[in-house]
């Protein structure tokens, strides 16, 4: 790839599809007999080729900015340089639509060339583009998405989208307990996980019962451990009925309880809770708080390896092997130890060197 000198658009082509300029011509940087004779100079071809755009982007904004009342004047002043691909005024002609300045206001067209323009890695309009997202201007409100879009301006040091992701990640539960598992720092660290479960996050609290009674990082503290649990148990909904499995099942904060631990995970595995299917399949593989129950288990693995989950796939592939549960069958092994070992599962890919 190389930029023309010329328009400072890059290509791979020897000539320039934009502006027909040929490098292999450019005496000034290949000073050939050949050239000499033939070429313009390089400098001379830019001012000709920018004569013909007509004026820059400065001046054109200068032009919008004077002309507020007439709906035509962001079109006059920007859609050349937009539909050519220029960033900066795609951005511009977007923040037009949607103002409602120098063009109608249209909400829809702004985000199209707040699109645009984000593609390109603008950082305002990758910006502009989460403030969309966030707000439900143009397009269904989707504050995933515009996380997404705030990181990538920000990280391209964009003050306002730091600004905007730092504001949003402290007020989102799940994006809090991100910030606890990155945080190396034990008091941030703490900080990110007890507000994360003072907001309702399920696993924050679960990871706050087992931290107070661990002592991880903090005190052995027991009745911590339970006022946490205890939050967690007045809660509803699968992912909260999955975690309280998993703490009956490993004793996180309460007494071991297989049965019971049967019973939450049922309850959530019921609502197509994918963890706490493969759980179950565990409790009726090992015989663990229900009667054990292959044919059972792997019904269970089923239900969760279909939501890709890579543990239950890796199970549901142990018993094709083993024909535990199933009719013995090693290309179905090898089709789920593949399924697991793709997104990371080193069980799975253990298994699978044995195989193949």
């Amino acid at each position: 790839m190389w930029k023309c000198p010329v328009c400072d658009q890059e290509n791979a082509a020897t000539v320039c599809p934009n502006c027909g300029y040929d490098r292999t011509c450019d005496y000034e940087q290949y000073p050939t007999a050949y050239a000499v004779t033939t070429a313009t100079p390089t400098r001379t071809l830019r001012r000709e080729w920018q004569a013909k755009q007509g004026p820059e982007l400065a001046e054109l904004i200068a032009d919008w900015y004077d002309a507020p009342q007439d709906p035509a004047a962001a079109e006059h002043c920007f859609r050349r340089l937009a539909d050519g691909g220029n960033p900066a005024a795609q951005w511009w002609l977007g923040i037009a639509c949607a103002q409602g300045r120098g063009a109608e206001k249209d909400e829809a067209q702004a985000l199209e060339w707040f699109s645009r323009s984000a593609r390109q890695g603008y950082a305002r309009a990758q910006y502009q583009l989460g403030l969309c997202f966030q707000d439900g201007a143009g397009v269904d409100a989707d504050l995933r998405k515009a996380l997404d879009w705030f990181r990538q301006a920000a990280a391209q040091g964009f003050a306002p989208a730091q600004r905007r992701l730092e504001e949003l990640e402290t007020q989102m539960p799940d994006q809090l307990f991100a910030r606890y598992q990155r945080e190396p720092d034990q008091a941030k660290r703490m900080e990110y996980l007890k507000k994360a479960a003072e907001l309702g996050y399920a696993q924050a609290q679960v990871q706050m019962a087992l931290t107070y009674s661990w002592g991880d990082g903090v005190e052995k503290d027991a009745a911590e451990a339970d006022h946490w649990f205890q939050k967690l148990a007045k809660q509803d909904g699968p992912e909260v009925w999955h975690w309280l499995g998993e703490c009956y099942h490993y004793g996180w904060g309460v007494e071991k309880d297989y049965a019971k631990a049967a019973h939450w995970l049922r309850k959530a595995a019921d609502q197509g809770n994918a963890w706490a299917q493969d759980n179950l399949g565990d409790c009726y593989y090992y015989g663990e708080g229900v009667k054990k129950d292959y044919a059972k288990a792997v019904q269970w693995y089923q239900k969760a390896a279909d939501q890709d989950n890579a543990w239950a796939q890796y199970s549901l592939g142990h018993c094709y092997y083993l024909g535990q549960g199933v009719k013995k069958d090693r290309a179905q092994a090898v089709q789920w130890y593949q399924k697991a070992a793709q997104q990371g599962n080193t069980d799975a890919q253990r298994a699978l060197a044995d195989l193949l």
